[in-house]
């Protein structure tokens, strides 16, 4: 019985009630990129430079971006680091840059895009003997910065 009453219960429709709502969104537009540490230091002997490659991604949802680069400090009076970076598809590149604690533009005119794997190179130089250099190792940051372009 308490079956047959189950069924019947199943069989009966209840009344359904709906209720809509209207959600407002817009998307903001998002752009970001990487870069893959690099794995050796950088060391000088005898040599005015030394390089060392990594590679970095970049993606971007709204048009017309461009990449910036500085250093968290100054490097040592006589020493300088430059980067250059293999622009994505439609960016274009300002070729190799010595890097400063004032931002620099490294890429512009970047498009609505997403690539991985791209070729970054980092070059130390020097101008001084490096015999007259401390010997002690430093590090430096490279902060990248992908903004808006005017």
């Amino acid at each position: 019985m308490v079956l047959g009453a189950a069924l019947c219960a199943a069989g009966q429709r209840a009344d359904a009630q709906t209720a809509t709502q209207v959600v407002r969104f817009r998307v903001q537009p998002a752009s970001q990129a990487a870069v893959e540490p690099v794995k050796t230091p950088l060391s000088m002997r005898d040599a005015k430079s030394t390089e060392a490659e990594t590679r970095y991604a970049i993606g971007s949802t709204a048009p017309n971006r461009k990449l910036l680069a500085s250093l968290d400090h100054a490097l040592p009076g006589g020493v300088s680091l430059s980067v250059v970076l293999t622009p994505p598809t439609g960016a274009t590149t300002s070729g190799s840059l010595v890097l400063d604690t004032i931002a620099t533009d490294l890429l512009t005119s970047i498009p609505v895009s997403s690539e991985t794997g791209l070729p970054v190179r980092y070059t130390l130089s020097t101008d001084a003997a490096p015999a007259r250099l401390s010997a002690e190792e430093r590090e430096v940051t490279v902060t990248y910065t992908v903004v808006e372009q005017p």
